[in-house]
Parts: C-alpha cells; sequence; structure tokens
C-alpha cells in the first residue's frame, strides 16, 4: 500500500512539472526576441578601393552571431547575414563563413566562391589555398573567376615572398613561382620545429638529414645542413632584424647571415633575436641575461634575472620580484628597478605598476598619465589607454583617453587589437554593454570615433 501511495504522488509530480513547462514554453513565459537596430544595409560601396571592415554581434537569444561590412562612416554596405567574416584581401575579395564551411566574397557581396568549403587562406600573388573534407588544392584568381579545373593539389602552402612560396607534398618541401609552377623539386624534409621556409633577400633556410642549411632563389645549396637548430621565423617584423638569425650547433648558439655567413660565432648558451635598436638578448648561464650588439660585444657587463626586448631605445629589466626597471640603450638604468611591472607601450610611452596602481611615463618629456585603475594595458597610436580592474581571467577591459578620463562609458572591452588599413590606426573591439546586454564587434577610427553600434 505504501509503494502505491509513493507511486501516486510522483505521477502527480510528474503531471503538474509537465504543466509548468507547457505553460512556460508558450507566449506568457517564453523569452521575447528583442529586435536589434543600425543592423540594416544603410549606404552602397562606391568604389572597389574603398575600405570596408567586417563587424558583428552576438544575438544572446539565439546564441548566434550576425557578421557583414560597413565603410569607413559606419554604415552598412554588406547584409549581416554570415556567421563570420574576415579582411577583405588585396584582390578585393573577403572569406566568410556560414555554418561552419567558408566562402568568397566580392566588395558587392558577390559569392565568388560558394560557401561550401572547410577553410580558404590567400597566399598572395593571386593563389588561394583551399581545403575541402578529403582534399586541399591551390587555385589561381584569374580575371576575377576561378577556374578550379587549374587547382593543384598540395598538403600545404606557405605566404609568396621574393616570387617564391613553399608547398609541401608528400612530406617534401618545394617551391612555386607566381605562375603556379614547380620552381624548385620537392628536395627537402619538413621540420618539426617552429621554422619558416620562406624566402627573404633570396635565400632560405631548408631541413635535411636532420640538420638545416640554406638554399638561394634558384635551389642551389649556398650552406650544406650543419645547423641543428635556427630562429628564423618572424612574427613582428617591425621590430625584430633579419639580417641577424640565431643558430645552434650542438649546444652553443651564435648568429648567422640568411646568406649563410657566420656573423658572430656560437658561444651562448641562448641567443634571441636582434631588433632595430641593433641589441639583442643573450645569455651565458640560465637566469642570466645581458645584451650584445652587432659585433659580439656586451652592452655592459651587468647581468639581470629576466629581461624584454630593446624597442624604441629601452628594455625593461628584472632583478627579482618587485625589483623591475627600464635601461636605455647606453645600459644605463632610467628607471629604477622597484616596480611590480613595466611595458614598453609604444608612443614614447612606459607602463609602470606599483602596489597595483598604473600610471604612464612618456620617456621624451616625463608626462605621467594617472588612471584610476589597477592594472593599465595598451595605449594605441590614437592615444587610446585600455585598463581594468581585473588581473587576468575574464578581463574587461574600459577605454580612456590621454588625459586618463573614461571614454564610451557604456562600452567595456572584452578583447582589443591595433590594426593599420591605408597606414590609419584602427581599435577593432569586442564590445560589451552590460546595462543593454550587448555584444558586437566593432573599431575606433585614427580619432578615436566608435565607428558603429548595435541598438535595442
Amino acid at each position: 500500500m505504501k509503494n502505491r501511495h509513493i507511486i501516486i504522488v510522483l505521477i502527480c509530480v510528474l503531471i503538474l512539472f509537465g504543466f509548468i513547462v507547457f505553460h512556460y514554453l508558450t507566449d506568457d513565459y517564453a523569452i521575447k526576441f528583442i529586435p536589434k537596430n543600425n543592423i540594416e544595409i544603410s549606404a552602397q560601396v562606391l568604389s572597389e578601393d574603398e575600405l570596408l571592415l567586417p563587424v558583428g554581434y552576438l544575438e544572446y537569444d539565439k546564441a548566434k552571431e550576425y557578421w557583414g561590412f560597413i565603410n569607413q562612416e559606419g554604415k552598412i554596405v554588406i547584409e549581416l547575414k554570415y556567421d563570420y567574416a574576415y579582411d577583405f584581401d588585396e584582390n578585393n575579395l573577403a572569406v566568410v563563413m556560414k555554418d561552419n564551411k567558408y566562402g568568397l566574397i566580392n566588395k558587392m557581396g558577390e559569392e565568388i566562391l560558394p560557401i561550401q568549403y572547410k577553410t580558404i587562406d590567400y597566399k598572395g600573388e593571386g593563389f588561394y589555398f583551399i581545403k575541402q573534407i578529403d582534399e586541399k588544392f591551390l587555385v589561381p584568381l584569374q580575371d576575377g573567376h576561378f577556374n578550379l579545373s587549374n587547382a593543384v593539389g598540395y598538403d600545404d602552402v606557405g605566404y609568396f615572398n621574393n616570387g617564391l612560396a613553399y608547398v609541401i607534398k608528400d612530406n617534401k618541401v618545394g617551391y612555386l613561382d607566381t605562375f603556379g609552377a614547380l620552381a624548385i623539386n620537392f628536395n627537402f624534409a619538413v621540420s618539426e620545429d617552429d621554422f619558416s621556409y620562406d624566402f627573404k633577400n633570396n635565400y632560405a633556410f631548408f631541413y635535411k638529414d636532420n640538420k638545416y642549411g640554406i638554399i638561394d632563389a634558384k635551389g642551389g645549396i649556398v650552406l650544406e645542413p650543419s645547423l641543428d637548430e635556427v630562429v628564423n621565423n618572424f612574427y613582428d617584423h617591425q621590430f625584430y632584424l633579419e639580417e641577424f638569425i640565431p643558430y645552434r650547433v650542438n649546444d652553443k648558439w651564435g648568429y648567422i647571415g640568411i646568406n649563410g655567413d657566420i656573423l658572430i660565432e656560437p658561444s651562448y648558451l641562448e641567443a634571441f633575436l636582434f631588433t632595430e635598436d641593433e641589441l639583442a638578448v643573450v645569455s651565458f648561464e640560465y637566469d642570466n641575461y645581458q645584451f650584445i650588439n652587432k659585433d659580439g660585444e656586451l652592452l655592459t657587463e651587468n647581468s639581470y634575472l629576466d629581461v624584454s626586448d630593446f624597442i624604441n631605445g629601452y628594455a625593461v629589466i628584472s632583478k627579482g620580484e618587485h625589483q623591475i626597471g627600464l635601461i636605455n640603450k647606453n645600459g644605463d638604468e632610467v628607471i629604477n628597478p622597484e616596480y611590480d611591472y613595466i611595458s614598453l607601450m609604444g608612443n614614447d610611452y612606459v607602463l609602470l605598476i606599483k602596489d597595483k596602481k598604473s600610471v604612464y611615463k612618456n620617456m621624451l618629456d616625463n608626462k605621467i598619465i594617472e588612471i584610476d585603475y589597477k592594472y593599465g594595458d595598451v595605449i594605441t597610436n590614437s592615444n587610446i589607454i585600455f585598463a581594468s580592474n581585473e588581473s587576468i581571467v575574464n578581463r574587461h577591459f574600459v577605454m580612456l583617453n590621454k588625459e586618463g578620463k573614461r571614454i564610451y562609458s557604456e562600452i567595456e572591452a572584452l578583447a582589443h587589437d591595433e590594426l593599420f588599413y591605408n597606414s590609419d590606426s584602427y581599435i577593432r573591439i569586442v564590445a560589451y554593454e552590460k546595462e543593454s546586454n550587448l555584444e558586437y564587434y566593432t573599431y575606433l577610427d585614427q580619432f578615436g570615433n566608435l565607428l558603429w553600434k548595435v541598438y535595442k
């Protein structure tokens, strides 16, 4: 009898639960979809040379993103109908994504390649590397169109440099010319290191028999494979000198030229890239760093627990926890090592953090910008400062002007980076408005103007 009563109670609970769910899903209880504004096309593209920027917004109610393009005035010119959109390339084509598939559109919004591919990557000189589920191929753009019958299959393709691009097929490396013809045969092996096969100044490193060597633009051997390791992957060409390349033989590091000339004999435990200040970080023992010039001479006899590269005439040095300072190209300490954190910001500014207090100091005129936030971040070329009271995880940034005062107070930036279009600086941000629960992807122009936003 007791079990029977329990079963009856359970049935009643299930019926009640079903009744509640049914009513929750009716119009009286369901979450209302709130339409967004400023998302319709409001201008036309005037020319192929017009700058168009990808923008998008997140629809929380649907957990879906909508992407399209704006012009420099912040007007929508290509409908926000994609799941993601990338920048237009030099051929005035942009990769767009929908339902995890990729295609190419022009500035009129017309599909040049249908949205059906796994990935599309522009490699320069009019060539696009396209991946399907079961094949990868390189195809040239010809008269604004693609003829896929001209596609050639490769496992991987590099970017064109000095008129050549590396290609990988069956775990071998060769090179194509700008006509898509094989200029250098598949004579070289694939390296597992973070290594660049690209040509620079008509020379390239190659890998064979577990060693590195150098070839010229005709495939001729300039240096037989004899190096154990090289650091030739330059992620930031703006600051680093490509003429001096760190290399290792056995357990010692030195510097070699791209043409195979030994510039500094291997004698270091560690050796890092030279910057445009013509100084590089080296060490003779771990956690003991010094600087050398291009002749291999020490900047000073001083050594440090940790250092940064020299950028714009300065380098950050650390003598231990809460002992971070700054030196100039003469090796002089220009900021005493008493800070918790120092970062080189560009625009002649450095960020100084001590006891969770951030200030920016201009190294030319000693101007100080004080901010009311614990953690300063970058100061951009347009003098927009990003700052936060959160340390690292899930950080939300506010935007400040060069006086340290907050701008666009309704917006927090979930992420930001600085880009350059036609030599003009733009700041791309993921904007979040807490009060209206809006998240969108937009830009500040070189004057700090917000180009586009979404409204409820």
